[in-house]
């Protein structure tokens, strides 16, 4: 219906992807690939760090993710049968199995990611996972980084992507320099915690900033903390 497609897109609710040129962008997706829900017991935190001193900016990316069921002693299996679970909450009640997709701006180049090793029993494949994070060719203008994790019951697991951003992810505006980042919150998704720690040029001066919560300002390094509600624009203005 191209009347209600209209609508969706007014509303910014069609899920479509896209990026101004001269702005950084950062999408965080997951994936519950457990045939579950397990995700409901899932918190999730991010911490991006962006290095703008280099002659190309790069950046970290850290994902925690934090199961808050209680170990029961089971181990963990991708899948569940439906048959002999009585309530919705306990199909849900499972280690977390996630296959993970961070969107990044075209041309980005991946460096290193973290390497998740998953036993073979685990698996429905019987193959185990023994990869790193890789970058593949999804949608045109993004680059996507992949990896595939489990986090059992109780525990908490950190994933990492050390990348290259592409000269365009800081804009130049007559004497200044701004850097934007166009932070997405993948839809459906709880509200998360997001530090976001940007290094500046040495020498540099800040003119200004525009976030959701005031910035901390420590010589030419800028931490940025708040709760990821929205898709939220970040600007910061320099020389």
């Amino acid at each position: 219906d191209e009347t209600v497609t209209a609508v969706l897109t007014q509303l910014d609710w069609d899920g479509r992807l896209e990026n101004h040129v001269g702005q950084d962008f950062l999408l965080v997706l997951d994936t519950s690939m457990g045939f579950n829900k397990s995700n409901l017991h899932i918190d999730r935190s991010i911490e991006y760090e962006v290095d703008l001193s280099a002659t190309q900016p790069q950046a970290h990316l850290t994902i925690s993710y934090v199961h808050n069921s209680p170990n029961n002693g089971t181990a963990c299996l991708q899948g569940v049968s439906y048959a002999n679970a009585p309530t919705y909450q306990e199909v849900a009640d499972q280690c977390y199995f996630n296959f993970l997709r961070v969107y990044a701006p075209d041309n980005s180049q991946l460096n290193w990611a973290t390497q998740h090793i998953i036993p073979s029993e685990m698996l429905v494949t019987g193959v185990p996972w023994e990869r790193s994070g890789q970058a593949i060719n999804e949608f045109a203008d993004f680059t996507t980084f992949t990896n595939f994790l489990v986090v059992p019951r109780s525990q908490t697991l950190s994933t990492e992507f050390s990348y290259l951003l592409p000269e365009t992810a800081v804009h130049s505006q007559s004497d200044e320099q701004l850097y934007q980042l166009w932070l997405r919150k993948q839809a459906g998704s709880k509200p998360e915690s997001v530090t976001l720690i940007v290094t500046l040029p040495e020498g540099a001066s800040i003119l200004g900033f525009s976030a959701p919560q005031p910035a901390t300002v420590n010589g030419r390094i800028v931490t940025f903390t708040f709760e990821l509600n929205e898709d939220t624009l970040i600007s910061l203005r320099y020389r």
